[in-house]
């Protein structure tokens, strides 16, 4: 039943310039059909009421048509199967030789034309409306009115037969709009989706043109051949070049110095078998044939079938960061040096005094007066330290000297070098048996052992016990260092291994946060990772790995 009810109206909405063209046919029909009304009413007016009912209504309800259609109440599409059904009906009058075929056609035509125009109820009226009139000929012919040539009884079955008709053209007419509704609707929802989907892919192409062009990095295309396709302006500035087309076919490894192009073509192999490489230093030349040091990431570009097509490549010019890195190295050894000599010094002098205090058998005081200086300046030594290392991670010119180092004797023999610096008293040590040797640079892992015991003291209550933990876990050592100390808040822990970071509890002591950013780099740097478990007010545990040495089960 839902397609019989309730009737729908034609949505289809044409070009605009269609509407005014089909009101000015309509216009042509309405004026023939008047002329063709005054003319047989002239030759017949015994037959009036006739022509009336089958040339009258066509007319009237051609001009309320014409009417609804100016002022915006009926769709063009609708005029034009008005139009359609017309000329159909006309034909069809025509062939059959009688003008009651085309009076019972004009009433089929303005069943539908109002049905579909109309729709809902409208359509519903204007069909009983048509009934009524054809009910109005048979009486108009039974009575005499007009002249019949038809018995009564025939003219009944006749025109019962057209209100079937009416009926089932009244069906017919809602079915169609319906479905036709539905299709149309369809296609223009899919159109309509399509044509988003279009403007959003030249907005975001737009967008990404915009990015390209005024990135301040070089972004270049190339094929599988590393022959440039394309590239964006700040690549012919970056090159020295005065326009794209100095660039543009070109391969890229003209573009690099010779010492660095074998090195090249072999990342440029890596990249198509990773998909993506980061971060490759090269010496690049410009037009001029200046040389100058640049970074450059690059990754594969693939078709729908997953198929590399082409490279795309992202290059910097790192001039400048190169010139600051030397300039941050020679301030950083001017300091460390300028700051290490008087230190030395100091210690020296220290030194000389503890061993004459011990010597001369005077007081403790003077003694831990003289224990206090050396452990100051080994403080100084360490703070120092930090800096040079800090600046060498920054530079990637961090170093290591790795050996197969056997943790039980290290640990044993650290904690006694370290009894200057740290209270040995308190840390317990345990290394599990058979734990096999670690490969790991000998200087490096006392600094990262001496910056989480020297911690574990610092927030930890000098009567509570430090636990050196060592295991094996896989292919890796585990060395964890638990303290009983007030721990970290949750809220700290992200930031925990940030270069400069200090908790608000230890704001008021020494240090000035590069020990946990540097002890992370350092675990890193041989391979390991750093992590930390921590409750408020229970204590923590910094836990780090290291590998374990070649040819060790």
């Amino acid at each position: 039943m839902r397609w019989l009810w309730p009737p729908r109206e034609f949505t289809v909405a044409p070009p605009p310039y269609v509407a005014p063209l089909l009101r000015t046919i309509l216009r042509g029909f309405i004026v023939i059909n008047l002329v063709g009304l005054l003319v047989l009413i002239a030759i017949d007016p015994t037959n009036f009421p006739a022509w009336f009912v089958g040339w009258g209504l066509f007319i009237l309800g051609s001009l309320g048509l014409l009417v609804l259609s100016n002022r915006g109440l009926v769709r063009p599409a609708s005029i034009l199967l008005v139009l359609l059904i017309y000329l159909t009906s006309t034909a069809f009058a025509l062939m059959s030789g009688g003008i009651h075929a085309q009076q019972t056609l004009n009433y089929l035509f303005i069943i539908i034309i109002a049905g579909i125009l109309l729709g809902g109820w409208s359509g519903v009226f204007v069909t009983i409306l048509a009934i009524i009139s054809e009910l109005g000929l048979v009486i108009i012919e039974a009575l005499g009115v007009i002249h019949q040539e038809e018995p009564i009884t025939g003219l009944l079955t006749h025109y019962v037969g057209d209100i079937v008709i009416f009926l089932m053209a009244s069906v017919l007419q809602h079915v169609a709009a319906r479905a036709i509704n539905e299709s149309f609707a369809a296609s223009q929802r899919e159109l309509a989706e399509r044509r988003q989907a279009e403007q959003a892919l030249r907005e975001s192409e737009e967008r990404l043109r915009i990015i390209i062009d005024t990135s301040p990095d070089s972004i270049t295309v190339t094929d599988l051949d590393g022959r440039i396709i394309t590239c964006n302006p700040q690549t012919v500035r970056l090159h020295g070049s005065q326009d794209a087309g100095e660039i543009i076919g070109r391969p890229a490894f003209d573009f690099i110095a010779p010492e660095d192009r074998e090195r090249a073509l072999l990342n440029l192999q890596q990249t198509l078998e990773k998909g993506a490489l980061r971060n490759m230093n090269y010496t690049l030349i410009r037009k001029d044939g200046m040389r100058y040091p640049a970074e450059t990431s690059a990754a594969v570009i693939r078709n729908s079938d997953g198929v590399p097509v082409a490279f795309v490549g992202i290059t910097r010019d790192i001039t400048a960061r190169k010139r600051a890195e030397q300039e941050r190295e020679m301030m950083i050894y001017t300091i460390s040096h300028d700051l290490r000599v008087p230190l030395s010094v100091i210690n020296g002098h220290a030194e000389l005094l503890r061993d004459g205090l011990a010597e001369a058998g005077v007081n403790s005081e003077l003694q831990q007066n003289t224990a206090a200086i050396l452990r100051g300046v080994q403080r100084m030594n360490v703070m120092i330290q930090d800096l040079v290392d800090s600046a060498r991670f920054e530079g990637g010119k961090l170093e290591l000297n790795l050996t197969a180092i056997d943790l039980g004797e290290y640990l044993a023999d650290l904690l006694i070098r370290a009894s200057t610096v740290l209270d040995t008293a308190r840390i317990t040590t345990e290394v599990l048996p058979d734990l096999p040797p670690v490969r790991a640079d000998y200087d490096r892992l006392e600094r990262i052992l001496i910056n989480l015991l020297s911690n574990a003291q610092k927030y930890s209550p000098p009567d509570t016990p430090i636990r050196l933990h060592a295991e094996r876990m896989g292919d890796e050592v585990a060395i964890s260092v638990t303290d009983r100390g007030q721990g970290i808040a949750p809220e700290n822990m992200p930031h925990l291994f940030e270069r400069y970071f200090r908790t608000a509890e230890a704001r008021g002591m020494e240090g000035i946060g590069l020990g946990l950013y540097i002890t992370k780099a350092l675990v890193e740097a041989h391979g390991g990772l750093l992590r930390v478990e921590s409750e408020v007010g229970k204590g923590s545990t910094f836990t780090f790995t290291l590998p374990v040495a070649e040819n060790t089960s």
